[in-house]
């Protein structure tokens, strides 16, 4: 199997941010916070155990992108740095890059184990094209973690999405490997209370902080009660989440942790700057910041999945 071709590599932030990120997580667990302590001492030796042997599949749109290349940083010592293509079958991954405009690809492991990323920004293309591809890729044992969201900014395009695939779901729940759902994530553009994207133009930016508190626990508050919805997660997760209860499929929570960090937004795509779009935009980050927590938060689930 040849070497895979380089998909592009995750923007690093500056060593500010960096420092900023460990001062952030310090004081979260000088506070009292559960997931800060044990985000700032988490290994990848404690989520081997868990991967190893089985291909773990991470389905989404441009955020789990990153979320492959947060794994890939996270995993440096566990593979060689070549990454792979998922499949010989050149039809099939032509098929999967149609729906996401992207090159799908693998790293190897230790142990017969795997992790991959196949991009899909939306339900429809996920359970039309997607699924039935990795279904054909993957054994019993392997877990699909999936997600699509913030690239559907309309309410009832999203409830039909999250139909198809609820259909799709039943359809296929006996022949399908162990399945996660990851939650919509907050974005942080200046323009709407609830840090929604809009339109496009040099007014989104900068980026903003959300008129929200996050206590100890993990829980969202907030004084004004017309953005209460961001403490139920957001308009998409509010759509979403009774769909996965009612599939009984598990989720990795990460919007409460992720609403205060928008700090690590404004060096993404820095080459947008020139376009008269600010320093970057609002849903993405760099590197490190929202999606090595995202890894912990897999880890906590399935130790709870687990145990």
């Amino acid at each position: 199997m040849q070497e895979h071709s380089n998909p592009g590599d995750p923007p690093s932030c500056p060593k500010h941010d960096q420092q900023l990120l460990l001062e952030y997580w310090t004081k979260q667990a000088a506070a009292g916070s559960a997931t800060a302590s044990g985000f700032l001492t988490f290994t990848p030796c404690q989520l081997w155990p868990y991967l190893q042997g089985r291909t773990t599949w991470l389905i989404g749109d441009s955020l789990t992108q990153e979320l492959m290349h947060a794994m890939e940083c996270f995993h440096v010592e566990f593979w060689n740095l070549n990454r792979l293509p998922i499949s010989s079958d050149q039809d099939l991954i032509g098929k999967v890059k149609e729906a996401g405009k992207v090159d799908p690809w693998c790293i190897n492991l230790p142990r017969r184990s795997r992790i991959c990323h196949i991009r899909c920004n939306n339900g429809h293309d996920l359970t039309a094209h997607i699924l039935p591809s990795a279904q054909s890729l993957s054994s019993p044992n392997d877990i699909w973690m999936l997600n699509f969201a913030v690239w559907i900014n309309k309410p009832d395009e999203y409830a039909t999405d999250l139909q198809e695939f609820r259909e799709y779901y039943k359809a296929h729940a006996r022949e399908l490997p162990w399945i996660i759902w990851r939650d919509a994530s907050p974005q942080h553009f200046p323009k709407s209370s609830t840090g929604d994207f809009e339109t496009w133009g040099p007014e989104h930016f900068p980026c903003k902080p959300l008129n929200v508190s996050l206590n100890p626990k993990g829980e969202l508050s907030t004084e004004n009660e017309a953005i209460t919805i961001l403490t139920e997660g957001g308009w998409r997760n509010r759509l979403a989440t009774p769909v996965m209860h009612q599939l009984n499929i598990p989720i990795v929570a990460t919007w409460n942790q992720s609403v205060p960090m928008w700090q690590w937004h404004h060096h993404y795509n820095p080459h947008w700057k020139h376009q008269g779009y600010g320093n970057g935009e609002c849903t993405h980050s760099c590197h490190p910041s929202i999606y090595q927590l995202w890894i912990y938060q897999l880890y906590e689930l399935l130790g709870k999945i687990a145990s």
